[in-house]
């Protein structure tokens, strides 16, 4: 399992958003329903945003139905670091708890930003 991500950074959030949408349609048609696209913008500082994809074959999964847990990393402003983070535990996960995940990106003006990634648990 190969979870990987495309980050992208601008001035304009719009400019953003429209690179990552440029990205998802470079990822084969049967994996784009399970993209995760997290972006967020900073007063006074580039926008920022991942696009997170996996890169390998889906074979067929029971979708898990169970509660949600949470994982979350923080950094003051190595926002690589984070993506990275975020490949780490989605390849951490079993197939279906990765596919099932859902990412959110903060990109705080005085604190640290965070990534947060809530999947089922098993």
């Amino acid at each position: 399992m190969v979870w990987k991500h495309i980050s992208a950074s601008s001035e304009d959030v719009r400019e953003v958003i429209n690179k990552l949408l440029n990205h998802i349609n470079y990822v084969p048609s049967e994996l784009r329903p399970y993209c995760k696209v997290a972006a967020a913008d900073q007063k006074f500082e580039k926008a920022k945003g991942a696009l997170f994809y996996y890169d390998g074959k889906i074979d067929e999964f029971s979708p898990i139905e169970n509660t949600y847990i949470l994982y979350d990393a923080y950094s003051l402003n190595d926002y690589e670091g984070l993506f990275n983070c975020v490949d780490i535990k989605l390849n951490s996960l079993s197939l279906a708890q990765s596919l099932q995940a859902q990412v959110i990106f903060t990109n705080s003006r005085s604190d640290d930003a965070s990534v947060v990634i809530y999947y089922p648990k098993i």
